[in-house]
């Protein structure tokens, strides 16, 4: 019987904890934004940055953004009259709607065209294990506005 019972606490505290944070917290996302901003060196241009966000914006809705700029900067070339031309700065936006998951502490979210992204619940970031072209982490922290 005590045999039993053991399992049976073990399954029920086990369900009770797929859904803490570390702190032992239950992990909401509802009514949350995360970001991430990458910054890319571009020679002879300058940097451009692209800003990720995550807003959850239901119990199970999600709206990704990406914002990326690249600020005004010397044309690499010259006109015959001795001057340097500006290249124009850009700035350019997209987003996409999908549906989220959590399950252990990793964050599921499944885009309307199908791919599916990844994110693990730690230290209070959602980090995609998804990475950069550079081979880094994409660590999404709460927005501050």
């Amino acid at each position: 019987m005590r045999y039993r019972l053991f399992i049976v606490l073990l399954l029920v505290m086990g369900a009770s904890l797929v859904f803490m944070s570390m702190d032992g917290k239950k992990l909401k996302l509802k009514g949350t934004k995360w970001q991430y901003v990458e910054k890319m060196f571009v020679a002879d241009a300058g940097t451009e940055t692209t800003t990720y966000t995550l807003e959850f914006t239901t119990d199970k809705d999600v709206v990704k953004t990406r914002n990326s700029y690249m600020p005004s900067h010397p044309a690499m070339y010259m006109n015959p009259n001795g001057e340097v031309p500006t290249v124009p700065g850009w700035e350019s936006n997209s987003s996409e709607k999908g549906t989220y998951r959590i399950k252990r502490n990793v964050v599921t979210i499944t885009f309307e065209d199908g791919t599916t992204e990844f994110f693990d619940f730690t230290e209070g970031n959602l980090v995609s294990m998804r990475k950069t072209l550079a081979g880094e982490k994409m660590i999404y922290a709460p927005f501050q506005e």
